[in-house]
């Protein structure tokens, strides 16, 4: 994995492959604090992804923003999604330091875990407002066929991850990726070109509102009236 980091718009990103994956296998790569024996809580949160049907793992990309630079003395990890309820040195699946090429970037070279045996996510919204009634509809490709995801309406935006304003309904993906939802919501807040909201589709069919992690996002832009 590398990581770059721009200290004028305080934005990261990360690019990792991966091999030795299972085939269309599951799972999210994320920064914590610790090591990889004694690994800690989540420095910053990762997005899903899914290997090939090789098992590999090509080029995937994680944008964060509002961090502070390149999380040194930290260490990547890859995790299953199922563990949850879990020790997390119970579900990681590979493990490595971060370390500094100089400068604003660094760099992971993932191994095996100790002691344990899309990011290609496009979409769009639309939302309109009649008298208190606020209308969302969502859709989004490259979904992991099958799977059910969790979507949200929230404050903030992709670049500064804030607290739920409305959940949305699950988006469960068709045998080719497709997911779509629709909802109204009634004596809603209402909509203006000032608002501060973002639409997420997260990596779990349960949304988990103290550990966001979106495989999606998009920021809600509304026009002033004309």
């Amino acid at each position: 994995m590398s990581i770059t980091y721009n200290p004028a718009t305080r934005i990261a990103r990360t690019v990792f492959k991966m091999t030795g994956m299972s085939q269309r296998g599951t799972a999210v790569a994320v920064v914590l604090n610790g090591t990889c024996s004694a690994p800690g809580g989540v420095a910053w949160r990762g997005a899903r992804f899914v290997a090939d049907a090789n098992g590999i793992v090509n080029h995937f990309v994680v944008v964060y923003g509002g961090v502070s630079g390149i999380p040194t003395g930290h260490v990547v990890a890859i995790e299953t999604v199922q563990g949850r309820n879990e020790p997390r040195v119970g579900y990681l699946l590979a493990c490595g330091p971060v370390e500094t090429a100089g400068g604003n970037s660094g760099s992971v070279t993932l191994g095996p875990a100790p002691g344990v045996t899309n990011g290609n996510v496009t979409g769009s919204a639309q939302l309109t407002q009649s008298n208190d009634a606020l209308t969302v509809k969502a859709q989004a490709s490259g979904l992991h066929p099958g799977a059910t995801y969790a979507t949200s309406l929230n404050l903030g935006s992709c670049q500064w991850l804030s607290e739920v304003l409305y959940d949305l309904p699950q988006m469960s993906a068709d045998a080719t990726g497709n997911g779509s939802v629709t909802i109204t919501i009634n004596n809603a807040e209402p909509i203006s070109a000032s608002n501060n909201w973002y639409i997420a589709i997260d990596y779990s069919a349960t949304l988990n509102r103290n550990y966001f992690m979106p495989i999606s996002c998009g920021n809600v832009a509304v026009s002033a009236p004309s």
